[in-house]
């Protein structure tokens, strides 16, 4: 059933198209109708990007995909058979030029590159400046990507386990130091480093479990006290801090033992965490539709297939996602672009959500952001171009692909999700670079 919104007073709105002149008598159709923070509520519109201000005359109710026009007498024109209704344009305003320059790189390469449904997030300071979705989510029947279709974001769930265990860290309950055999005495690696291996160690890829490890990690496993006892045969590759070793298994016990800390080991540790991830993270910046349970997302109408593209077709691939997975915490979550861009703003704003709540203290959200070995800091890297940091992350599981980066300094960042690996994993990393060059130097 198509979702229903009731529009009574809206202040300002952000629709399609780059400037006034372009959407005059353009056919638009109605992507999304969301509430925003400040209780303006926003309209989304598919095939453009630019934002506009309208004055409601009327309530109005509205459909998803109802068709609209904007008249030469600038009104925007609902045209529904069992009504109608009329917005009168106030202002428009162009998107500022870095956004423009960089979405259409992104267009271009989401053509060249064939890729089936992208989903992307533009944000400054407090503020998300764009989202907007591009090709199919569901190539079979032809249902389009928007704004906020879920997405499997893979490893760019990491920062988020990071700055879970930050609020535990602010809250007391935990420091970054803490030795893993003071939460869980039954840790252990095969030789004699397991009491030296802390949290920070987990989390920064530096506790000398090898990536290797998970080629003999049985995915089948129940329960994460399974994957606590399969680490007690692991062979470390260095002492901690010593070498970098990008891990799964590691991040997951970082996010795991959170849990067991906060004293969530009542119930299983999957569930403990899942609820200390809402609790801390989720709820806390309105990300309400993002979920760990692959259950739940294959239920919700608007999530995202995955897909193998050959030959530039695409294929439905076959998900590799499972209820319960105990690696979650290392790149569980489904998520939109939407959603995730909240995320990306606390970071930008040190731990302040959009809606102005302190989620994570500023400490907290920078000492995750530092890097140590291989520029990898608790779940973000970083590079660096003539002064100018780029904190990232990036991921890919279940044939989804995705990244999530800001510049703490220029105060802007980005969400990409893109739901074929083939076709999108050159465009992931080159996201990165052409974002550096773009963001930081252009109003």
């Amino acid at each position: 059933m198509t979702p229903r919104y009731s529009v009574f007073i809206i202040t300002s709105l952000f629709c399609a198209f780059g400037s006034k002149s372009s959407i005059i008598g353009q056919p638009l159709v109605i992507d999304s109708i969301r509430p925003r923070f400040s209780g303006v509520l926003e309209l989304n519109w598919a095939g453009g990007t630019s934002p506009f201000a309208v004055e409601h005359r009327d309530s109005l109710s509205l459909n998803s995909w109802d068709p609209v026009v904007v008249t030469a007498d600038r009104r925007v024109y609902v045209d529904r058979s069992e009504s109608a209704g009329f917005f009168r344009i106030t202002t428009v305003n162009a998107l500022p030029a870095w956004v423009q320059e960089y979405e259409s790189f992104l267009r271009a390469r989401f053509i060249s590159d064939r890729i089936p449904g992208m989903a992307l997030a533009l944000v400054e300071g407090s503020n998300i400046v764009l989202t907007k979705g591009y090709g199919l989510r569901d190539v079979e029947v032809g249902l389009p990507v928007n704004r906020d279709t879920l997405f499997h974001i893979g490893s760019t769930h990491k920062p988020m386990t990071s700055a879970m265990i930050g609020t535990l860290v602010d809250d007391g309950v935990l420091k970054w130091d803490t030795s893993v055999t003071e939460v869980w005495s039954g840790f252990t690696l095969h030789g004699s480093t397991a009491s030296r291996v802390s949290i920070r160690h987990l989390l920064s890829m530096l506790s000398g479990i090898p990536d290797s490890a998970e080629d003999d990690l049985n995915l089948g496993l129940e329960d994460p006290e399974e994957l606590l006892e399969f680490v007690s045969d692991i062979d470390p590759i260095a002492g901690p801090g010593e070498e970098f070793s990008y891990s799964n298994i590691s991040v997951s016990i970082a996010g795991y033992l959170g849990a067991m800390a906060d004293g969530r080991n009542q119930q299983t540790l999957f569930k403990g965490y899942e609820a200390l991830l809402r609790e801390r993270i989720l709820d806390p910046l309105g990300m309400r539709r993002a979920t760990l349970s692959a259950d739940q997302s294959a239920r919700d109408a608007n999530k995202s297939k995955a897909y193998n593209v050959i030959n530039g077709q695409a294929f439905l691939a076959e998900s590799e996602d499972q209820e319960e997975d105990v690696l979650a915490p290392s790149g569980g979550l489904k998520a939109s672009a939407s959603e995730m861009a909240l995320f990306v703003i606390m970071q930008i704003k040190r731990g302040i959500a959009p809606n102005g709540k302190r989620v994570l203290t500023e400490s907290s959200a920078v000492e995750c952001w530092k890097p140590y070995l291989e520029n990898y800091g608790m779940g973000w890297e970083t590079v660096v171009s003539d002064g100018e940091r780029l904190i990232y992350h990036d991921g890919a599981f279940d044939n989804f692909v995705s990244v999530i980066a800001f510049l703490p300094e220029t105060k802007r960042g980005y969400v990409l999700l893109i739901n074929s690996e083939d076709a999108g994993s050159d465009l992931i990393e080159a996201s990165i670079g052409e974002f550096l060059r773009i963001a930081r130097v252009q109003p």
